[in-house]
Parts: C-alpha cells; structure tokens; sequence
C-alpha cells in the first residue's frame, strides 16, 4: 500500500515539473513574441524616423542623437554632444537655431525652419521641426530635402526658360505685326501716290481722247468712254485697297470714328447690317491699341460676312476699370470649339495682336449658335491729343 501510494506522489511530482516546464515554455515563447513585436515595432519606428534626430538642452546644449549613416553628420558626435549650438554650427544657422529653440519651448505646434549645410562638399538642404518635451528639452527631427530642393529648382528654372522663351516669341510675334504694318504702310502710300496718280492722268488721257474722237471717229467714242470708267473704277478699287493696307482715318479721326468707317464699309460691301456702340471710350487711345482693335474689327466683320451666313453683327467697344472691351457678335452658323487649334490665320493674327498688348483672347462659339469674340486691352491714353484733333480739323 505504502509503495502505491509513493508512486503516486512521484508521479504527481514528475506531472507538476512537466506542467512547471510546459508554463515556462509558454511563457518564454510569448516573451520571445514579444520581444520579437517590440523589435519591429521599433525597426518600423526607427525606418520611420527623419534621417537625423537631435536632442538638445534648454540652453542649446547637445544631448543625444540619431543617425542613420553617421556621414550625414556635419561633424562627428564626439565633436558635438557635451557643446552647444554656437559651438559647433556657423554662426548664422546656430543663431537661426537658437532662436527656434527658444519658440519651440514657448510653443506647443512644431518650430519649423529651412536651412543648408556643405556635407562631404556638398551642399545640402534640411527641413527641421523641433518639439519641447516635458522635460524642456528640444527634440529636432531633421529631414534631407536636397533631392526635393533640386527637383523644384530646376522646374523653377525650366518655368523661367519657359516664361523667357514665351516673352521672346511674344516680342518676335510683335516686331512681326509691325513689320507687316509697317510693309503695309509702305504698300498703301505706293498704291495712293504712285497707281492712283497714275490711273488718274489715265482717266484724264481717256476724257480728251473721247472729246478728239467725237468729231473724228464716233466709233471709237463709246470705246474710250468705256476705258475710262474703268480707269476710274481700277482708280477707286486702289483707293480701297489702301485704306484697307494702312486705315490712315486712325490717325485722322481717332478710333470711334475709325471703327465707325470700317463697320459701314463691310457692311456696305457684302450687304449685312453692323450695330456698332461705344461707351466711355476717350478720344486719344494709344496708336498701338487703336489699332489692334481696329484690325480685330476687321478681320472678324470680314469672317461674318464670308463664313456666318449671318446678315447682322454687333461690336461695342467700352471702358472698364482701365481696359478697353471689344465685343464682337454674330447670330450665324458658328463653329465647332475644338477646331479653333485649326483657325486660318485671322484668328491666330487676333490672338498674337493682343499677347503683344498683355490682353486677353476670347472666342466662344458652336454650331447653329454663332460667335463671340471678347478681346481685353489695357486702356493706354496717348498724349498727342492736339495734334489728332488738328488733323481731324484739316480733314
């Protein structure tokens, strides 16, 4: 009986050791588990981290750090930790330092500045945001942006090269436009002074010839009479042709009265009916203005009558807030938005004449709907009114 019952008993003890030994096994693996948690946890924290962290003193005094690649340093710890801000960085960024400390302390949003540093010999840009902790310390969190610094420097640099070669092609577009004014200029004066002269000592000819033949050659009479009203049409269609070349009523009469002329001849020529209004518009706007709007007029009246089907328009000319506003408006068969890329050259002219200006181009139109033409100019007053109004007067 004694020898069953010490059985037992080592057989419990053997039972409690096993179990003893399967607890601490358990026990050791969740601390294994945990210790392999707390491990990522803090490789996760630690690949989280800024690329260098700091912890210094209220005083600026060093205390600690964190690298991950100790050659990010700008000097070694042993250089650094123990001494303040002002020993160890140039005397214009520990400055800047030190007084982000003293707000961090005073703050409880993260101090925020931007700085450089020439690590290896290279030039490098940091972001830093420091934090006071409850024991008024100032912990830094430092990031190297330099990658990110340079990437917007050179799209600064490609918007810059992109804004200069804008304003060089927008100067060439307006040399161009006053070359080609200037060529038409010297067109129109040819054709008036030289052709026109010429065509009306030609009508001249004709008219004597026609009065000699009347006695001597009757056949020839209604011949003669027949040349000379062509001459005298040619003579006419040159006359046109240069006002057209070069609107010397923008000199003569001002720009009222000019886009008044241009609204009645197109309206004359191709049959339509042009509504023109103005408002506020002074009586002495700038050459270079006058006549950009002037050709816009021209070029979209000319549009209207070819390609709208329409039989009526309107332009206003107006004055607000120191620009001039031309409006330009059909009911016709309009156009699709997406080919204005395709426009013929009228519309590329318009929207070049008024870059050269710092204006603004607008075009809105649609099929069955008509167009819209809205041009903005800055309204620049030329001085020379004295001598508009006595040319006018001479006129």
């Amino acid at each position: 009986m004694i020898s069953w019952i010490a059985a037992l008993v080592i057989l419990a003890a053997e039972s409690a050791l096993v179990a003893a030994l399967l607890l601490q096994h358990a026990r050791r693996r969740r601390a294994e588990g945990a210790q392999r948690a707390t491990e990522a946890q803090n490789s996760a924290i630690l690949r989280a981290m800024p690329d260098l962290m700091f912890v210094v003193g209220k005083d600026g005094t060093y205390l600690d750090y964190y690298a991950r690649d100790r050659a990010d340093l700008y000097v070694p710890p042993e250089r650094f930790l123990g001494k303040t801000v002002r020993d160890v960085l140039p005397r214009e960024l520990a400055g800047v330092f030190m007084d982000a400390v003293t707000r961090a302390k005073r703050s409880v949003d993260p101090v925020v500045i931007e700085y450089t540093l020439p690590i290896q010999g290279i030039l490098r840009y940091y972001e830093a945001r420091l934090v006071c902790d409850e024991l008024e310390r100032v912990v830094c969190f430092v990031r190297d942006v330099t990658d990110s610094q340079v990437n917007v420097e050179m799209l600064r640099r490609r918007e810059s090269d992109l804004r200069a070669s804008y304003d060089r092609n927008r100067a060439l577009a307006g040399r161009l436009i006053a070359s080609q004014e200037a060529e038409r200029e010297r067109i129109a004066r040819d054709l008036h002074d030289d052709l026109s002269q010429k065509l009306a000592l030609l009508n001249i000819d004709l008219d004597q010839l026609t009065r000699r033949l009347d006695s001597q050659a009757p056949d020839l009479v209604d011949l003669a009479q027949e040349s000379s009203r062509r001459a005298a049409e040619i003579a006419s269609d040159i006359h046109e042709l240069s006002h057209q070349l070069h609107p010397s009523r923008l000199k003569v009469l001002g720009l009222i009265q000019a886009m008044q002329g241009v609204c009645y001849d197109v309206g004359a020529q191709h049959d339509i009916e042009v509504d023109f209004t103005h408002a506020g518009v002074p009586p002495s706007v700038s050459p270079a203005t006058s006549l950009c709007l002037y050709r816009i007029t021209q070029e979209a009246l000319h549009n209207v009558a070819k390609h709208s089907g329409s039989r009526r328009a309107a332009v206003r000319l107006s004055v607000e807030q120191g620009h001039l506003y031309l409006q330009i408006a059909d009911q016709g068969v309009g156009f699709e938005p997406d080919s204005f890329e395709g426009a013929g050259l009228g519309l590329v002219s318009m929207s070049e004449r008024v870059n050269h200006l710092g204006g603004r181009l607008i075009i809105r139109s649609a099929r069955g709907a008509g167009t819209r033409i809205g041009v903005r100019v800055p309204l620049v007053v030329s001085s020379d009114v004295g001598a508009l109004e006595q040319t006018a007067e001479s006129a």
